[in-house]
């Protein structure tokens, strides 16, 4: 049995294979994509929790908007009932009670937001949503971005605000910030 074994040259060995130019080349295209991909990736993250917070946050609209309806009062501890609308934001632990009142905690144990309660709601990047209510039944809710700046939405009973993913109210334009606001 004859084995014969044929030697290539250097240059058809070169041909054969990549050179390091072309690896470079490969890699640093791969590594472009995976940044234009995770880009994307983080954007449609960032949409689908603005959209879950507006979601929720209209369904804290809707639950109170039901419990006026069927009480005729806002879901709010008794003692506050006919005060100021703006100097009441209720927010963090100050808010739980009116989570409670609308999970269940009411003279008739109706459900209108179907939620176990054990403290605040969280907006998803972990911030407390803030509620504004029309305390003093004027038909119009006032919600505060700073002390020297009062808004009023007309015929709003309740407002919700999230501060968004930079976790921070954006005073100066709510436009063009990253606030969601609901009512």
């Amino acid at each position: 049995m004859n084995l014969h074994f044929h030697h290539r040259s250097a240059a058809e060995r070169g041909k054969a294979a990549f050179t390091l130019i072309e690896l470079l080349t490969v890699i640093a295209i791969i590594a472009i994509l995976v940044t234009i991909l995770w880009a994307a990736v983080r954007k449609a993250i960032n949409d689908a929790k603005e959209k879950f917070a507006a979601a929720e946050m209209r369904e804290i609209v809707n639950a109170s908007i039901a419990y006026l309806q069927q009480y005729e009062k806002l879901p709010v501890p008794e003692e506050h009932h006919g005060g100021d609308d703006q100097l009441r934001p209720y927010s963090g632990a100050s808010a739980t009670p009116v989570y409670q009142i609308l999970a269940g905690d009411n003279p008739l144990e109706k459900v209108f937001l179907d939620r176990q309660v054990t403290g605040p709601l969280l907006d998803p990047w972990g911030t407390s949503y803030i509620l504004w209510f029309d305390l003093n039944y004027s038909g119009d809710t006032t919600y505060v971005n700073t002390p020297s700046d009062n808004n009023t939405v007309s015929g709003a009973r309740v407002v919700v605000r999230s501060y968004g993913r930079n976790r921070t109210s954006d005073d100066v334009d709510y436009k063009t910030s990253d606030d969601i606001l609901v009512y």
